[in-house]
C-alpha cells in the first residue's frame, strides 16, 4: 500500500517525515487499516507535527502533554473541526 499523504511534508524535518512513513506503514502493512483511516490518522500526525514545529519542537521526545493540548485547542478553534475529527485526534 501507497502511503498517503494529506499535503507535502516538506516543511518537515526528514527525521519526522521517516517517523511519520513509518507510522503510515504501521497502520497499513501491520494493523491492516482501510487506505482512508491511514490518510486520515497520517493528516492528523502531520498536523500535530507542524503545530509542533511552529513551537520550535523539533524531536518526538519534545511532544508533552501542554502541546498536544494546544494543539486540539488550536484545532477546535481555527478550523471548526467535528466533535469526531477531535476524538480521533486524541485517540489516534
Amino acid at each position: 500500500m501507497a502511503i498517503p499523504r494529506p499535503a507535502p511534508t516538506g516543511d518537515l524535518d526528514p527525521a519526522l517525515t521517516g517517523a511519520l512513513d513509518g507510522f503510515a506503514a504501521h497502520l497499513g502493512r501491520e494493523r491492516g487499516l482501510s487506505r482512508h483511516t491511514v490518510r486520515a490518522y497520517v493528516g492528523d500526525v502531520t498536523s500535530l507535527l507542524r503545530y509542533a514545529g511552529r513551537r520550535r519542537v523539533r524531536t518526538l521526545v519534545d511532544i508533552d502533554l501542554d502541546l498536544l493540548r494546544g494543539w486540539l485547542a488550536d484545532m477546535d478553534h481555527s478550523s471548526g473541526a467535528a466533535a469526531s475529527s477531535l476524538v480521533r485526534r486524541l485517540l489516534t
